[in-house]
């Protein structure tokens, strides 16, 4: 059965002003693809012509924090796919053919992660990310999973939206939803590529962001350890 028949996917794309890493992006996606470019107050509006299968959505600007969770939010309520990926626009997803594995543990999993292809600002390889197989403290004493987080729509209906005041979002939402009961899976497979700024600090690790994030981090950490 091919892969697109399986379960409709969503793929949400935060954007703000990274004009020169999207069509990376939205190049590895496909048309069967439920694609969403999130763009809320870049200094000007992308151009996603070349990939008809993408829509753009211009929201209110948002520079705070809480951007990419309010980013999120929209787009989780602006779209209809059965399984969600975030994806922000700096970043990409692997070849679909694989996707087909993440579709058969979503039957019996909630959530899925994966290992992750690290690239640099220029696309070139820089190194494979394993994360560690799924065990409640080791994936959230500190924050373990990585980014490429697969998930059927229901999630959010079982343990709710992103909590917009955590920038560490991911953290936390994935945090609530296993104390609350979710079932995880790690597939040892690179489905994500994630471009490493390490040599010029963006998004969370930019200066003005950092200190919250390993704060929040901190916070979320207790957290585990006591649970």
């Amino acid at each position: 059965m091919p892969v697109q028949d399986l379960i409709p996917l969503t793929i949400l794309v935060p954007f703000y002003n990274q004009h020169e890493f999207l069509p990376y992006c939205l190049s590895r996606t496909k048309d069967w693809m439920e694609v969403l470019v999130l763009n809320f107050g870049s200094d000007k509006e992308p151009d996603i012509s070349e990939y008809p299968w993408a829509k753009l959505h211009n929201g209110e600007p948002i520079h705070g924090p809480e951007a990419i969770p309010k980013q999120l939010n929209y787009g989780i309520e602006n779209s209809k796919g059965d399984v969600i990926v975030w994806v922000p626009a700096d970043n990409a997803i692997c070849s679909p053919m694989a996707f087909t594995c993440v579709y058969q543990l979503l039957e019996v999993y909630d959530i899925v992660y994966t290992d992750m292809v690290y690239i640099d600002d220029d696309d070139k390889f820089m190194r494979i990310r394993p994360v560690p197989d799924y065990e409640f403290h080791a994936c959230f004493d500190s924050y373990q999973m990585g980014v490429s987080i697969w998930y059927k729509r229901e999630a959010h209906e079982k343990w709710g939206m992103f909590d917009e005041k955590w920038q560490v979002h991911d953290y936390e939402w994935l945090l609530r939803c296993a104390m609350n009961g979710a079932t995880f899976c790690h597939l040892a497979y690179p489905l994500y590529v994630y471009r490493d700024h390490t040599e010029r600090p963006t998004g969370s690790w930019a200066p003005e962001r950092e200190k919250i994030m390993l704060e929040q981090s901190a916070e979320l950490s207790k957290i585990a350890k006591e649970f």
